[in-house]
């Protein structure tokens, strides 16, 4: 599975997340230009992290989501956390416990400034599959063991116990 895929699709069943997400990408289209953008209010940049940082165990992908809005824009500040919480119950809803485990592992207090005249607040998240990785055992026969091959000669005959 992969999860920076298995992420992506959570976060773009949002109708929201997802316009803010075109929103960075025609921003990138038309390399920021403010003229150009489809939205000035607000948009969302993902960007994947390097686990080791956070000690991640193995298999845990780190996604880092920041959410800008212009500094003269028309919405107030709560809107990055709204954004942001919005972010975090695409991640951990009904349907993505079935895909993945996301925990969110940090998000800043205050709004940042940017060098693109935006103001921003970031979350980073933790993912790793949720799926188990359990691999069965085959059931233990001690007769095929040769370490308990003199034991089992001498135990009395009964129903298997696995």
């Amino acid at each position: 599975m992969d999860l920076r895929f298995e992420a992506f699709n959570l976060i773009d069943r949002d109708p929201v997340l997802r316009a803010l997400l075109v929103t960075c990408a025609t921003r990138l289209e038309y390399a920021g230009a403010p003229d150009a953008r489809a939205n000035e209010d607000c948009f969302v940049v993902l960007a994947w992290i390097d686990g080791e940082r956070l000690n991640a165990p193995p298999g845990t992908e780190v996604l880092k989501a920041d959410v800008h809005m212009a500094r003269s824009g028309r919405a107030r500040r709560w809107h990055l956390d709204m954004v942001l919480q919005r972010l975090e119950a695409a991640l951990t809803d009904d349907v993505a416990r079935g895909l993945v485990t996301a925990r969110c592992v940090g998000t800043q207090h205050q709004a940042m400034e940017s060098t693109d005249d935006t103001i921003f607040k970031s979350s980073t998240f933790a993912i790793t599959s949720a799926r188990s990785r359990i691999v069965p055992f085959a059931p233990w026969r001690p007769d095929a063991d040769p370490e308990f091959s003199d034991l089992v000669a001498t135990l009395p005959r009964g129903p298997a116990l696995n």
